[in-house]
């Protein structure tokens, strides 16, 4: 036993002239107490991950001018555990060559979690330039075998780079940005870090979102605070719900109000949670910034960095951080951050798309960037993105359709689509046009002009665009967030229409009408005392194959047609409506068929927001898969007789009405 334990451990005492391996990657979070503790002691450098420990040990393993070759995970070129071993490397050792692979190196592994990088290290130092190819825009093993082979033989292809490794020192953490132009490293250098002038901050963890977040069309809206100055304010107001910041899916300027927070008794119920473990688990930082305007971000996001700026009444969450100043420098700042320059630097310092508090307080700034007058246009892109937001209901200041205020009387629903229409294109391309100004500004103050790009792509304007088919949209756009059509713009005029029909709008007053539980046709004629369009009775709207009741949604749906685009061009707005649809029959009947099978679910998909799921806020009723019966009512104006009321009311009339079809088919085929 001694000589074979002899006989396994001399290759381990030994040094080599290469070592080479693909080591196994396993977070420090993963190991037992016994791993842990021993990787710490033995691999300090190493301690983050099993590959890294390795990475250190491959050194001990190769002759002093030996050469260290791994197959690993490319966070250790980045992240801030890992920056102990990449000082150690680029004080100590020889990047000689790297082939930076990113994610889908290998046929075997699929997604974006697995991000690789080949290191060829030499266990020396000398002070020489590396080679270094990236791969991390070519997809699949092929790809990215092709595109190396295509480096080798051609330097000049555009993905090979040469880098002394000393000058990563000059890029905060010291990330083995390879890539980033020699420009854009000295401004490191020249510049003050973001944080010197505007300290970005984390804010609010709740320690149990499901119990302490809703959407904004959740709740009562007298429960709701939306102008809260600070703290104070908002006690004082005694309202349990507050806007929270928290993120979202990519959009620059402005948007992204979703969600508010229960901040009742100045938090009171959050400070004193405690999860099943019995400890504390909110966490309120930052609480002096609570309610402030600030500019904020996504902490997590599947793409671009994109900068937002927050009037005030908002308490910002841990993955929405934010930083406050005054507002022209806030503007100033927001500016820079949203250019194409600061996507480089993002690059570098954020690669993972985990955009840390830490890393964005080290982005560079110049002194230009506060000296050139860029808040005018920051200005403009927040009135641009605030207006785009606003125009759909899921905004908590929308105030009425556009269609409707596009709409001249005498004209046809046409008309007011092709306004609003041009209205939505125009928004679009100036705000591509403001981006690619500041993109020229920023680009000549970091001297980048040749490094970045300038243009905008277009699935990177995070406005709406509409198009009248999607045979129309191009392929740049194809499958983007902000590409709309016009059977969308008619589906969401039928989404209002439903909310005036339930009363939660009006024709003749702007923003929400019945929008507190409980409330009625009563508390509605409180309001709108003699509405263009009077709401259903008792809320609750028929889904049916066919007319079975006088108040079905297809009926009052023609009925608010006629109101709120007259008379005079009602069969050609409805033909309009169920051109966009798309379907066949009469118009009625296509209209009649999307509110039966197609409304809802194309409802759920405007009420959900990332990561919270679906939240509608009219609910359907439906009597199984044969569809025998279905409703909609609004869940404010739930009250505890509404089931009954449908029972009477609705079903059972239906069942008779069934059984009497029965009883003249059974005597017709007698």
């Amino acid at each position: 036993k001694a000589r074979r334990a002899l006989e396994e451990l001399e290759p381990l005492a030994r040094h080599y002239d290469a070592v080479i391996a693909n080591p196994p990657y396993f977070g420090s979070g993963s190991m037992n107490p016994w791993m842990s503790k021993w990787v710490k002691k033995n691999y300090p450098d190493g301690k983050a991950d099993l590959f890294a420990a390795f990475i250190c040990r491959g050194f001990s393993l190769a002759d002093e001018r030996g050469y260290s070759a791994m197959v690993t995970m490319q966070s250790w070129m980045f992240l801030s555990s890992f920056e102990n071993l990449r000082k150690s490397i680029i004080e100590t050792k020889t990047i000689a060559n790297m082939a930076h692979l990113g994610a889908r190196a290998f046929d075997a592994i699929s997604g974006e979690v697995v991000q690789t990088t080949a290191t060829v290290l030499l266990n020396d130092y000398q002070n020489a330039r590396g080679g270094y190819v990236r791969l991390v825009d070519p997809l699949g093993e092929a790809a990215k075998s092709a595109a190396l082979r295509e480096a080798i033989r051609n330097p000049e292809c555009g993905w090979f780079y040469r880098a002394n490794q000393q000058d990563f020192k000059k890029i905060p953490g010291s990330p083995i940005a390879y890539w980033m132009p020699e420009s854009l490293r000295n401004d490191f250098v020249r510049g003050v870090p973001l944080a010197d002038i505007a300290q970005p901050k984390k804010g609010l963890g709740t320690g149990n979102k499901d119990l302490f977040l809703r959407l904004w069309w959740e709740p009562s809206h007298e429960s709701i605070c939306f102008t809260a100055a600070d703290r104070e304010d908002a006690l004082a107001s005694k309202r349990r719900w507050f806007p929270h910041n928290k993120g979202g899916e990519f959009r620059k300027w402005f948007g992204n109000c979703d969600y508010i927070v229960d901040w009742a008794d100045d938090g009171k119920n959050i400070k004193e949670y405690r999860n099943a473990q019995e400890q504390l688990a909110g966490y309120p930082r930052n609480q002096d910034c609570y309610f402030k305007e600030c500019v904020t971000w996504s902490k997590i996001s599947s793409g671009q960095l994109a900068f937002r700026f927050k009037h005030s009444g908002d308490i910002f969450n841990e993955v929405a951080p934010a930083f406050f100043t005054d507002r022209e420098t806030m503007f100033k700042l927001e500016a820079f951050l949203n250019s194409s320059v600061c996507q480089e630097v993002a690059k570098a310092i954020s690669p993972t798309l985990d955009f840390q508090v830490g890393q964005v307080a080290t982005y560079p700034v110049l002194p230009k960037v506060l000296e050139k007058p860029t808040e005018g246009v920051v200005e403009q892109n927040t009135l641009l993105s605030r207006t785009d937001w606003d125009s759909y209901e899921t905004s908590w200041d929308f105030a009425d359709l556009p269609l409707i205020r596009h709409h001249t009387p005498g004209a046809a629903l046409a008309q007011a689509y092709e306004s609003w229409k041009a209205e939505c294109n125009k928004r679009f391309y100036q705000l591509k046009a403001n981006e690619e100004e500041l993109n020229r500004i920023f680009a000549e103050i970091y001297h980048m002009e040749d490094e970045v790009p300038i243009e905008v792509p277009l699935d990177k304007v995070s406005v709406h665009i509409v198009f009248d088919a999607e045979n129309d949209v191009p392929e740049e756009l194809k499958g983007g967030s902000y590409v709309r059509t016009k059977a969308d713009e008619v589906k969401s005029l039928i989404s209002y229409a439903v909310g005036c029909i339930m009363g939660r709008y009006s024709l003749d007053k702007p923003g929400l009408v019945l929008a507190n539980q409980g409330e009625g046709l009563a508390e509605y004629l409180q309001q709108v005392p003699e509405p263009s369009f009077t709401p259903d009775a008792d809320g609750i709207i028929p889904l049916t194959d066919v007319e079975y009741f006088h108040d079905d949604a297809t009926g009052l749906f023609v009925d608010f047609v006629a109101a709120a685009f007259g008379e005079e061009h009602l069969e050609e707005n409805l033909e309009f409506v169920a051109d966009a649809l798309g379907g066949t029959g009469t118009p009625r009947q296509v209209i009649r068929a999307y509110f039966r099978d197609g409304f809802f679910a194309d409802h759920c998909k405007t009420y959900s927001v990332q990561s919270a799921g679906k939240r509608p806020i009219y609910w359907l009723f439906d009597s199984g898969k044969k569809g025998g019966f279905r409703a909609l009512f609004y869940m404010h104006r739930y009250t505890p007789d509404l089931l009954a009321r449908l029972r009477t009311e609705y079903v059972l009339p239906q069942q008779d009405r069934y059984r009497t079809q029965i009883d003249v088919i059974d005597d017709a085929m007698a």
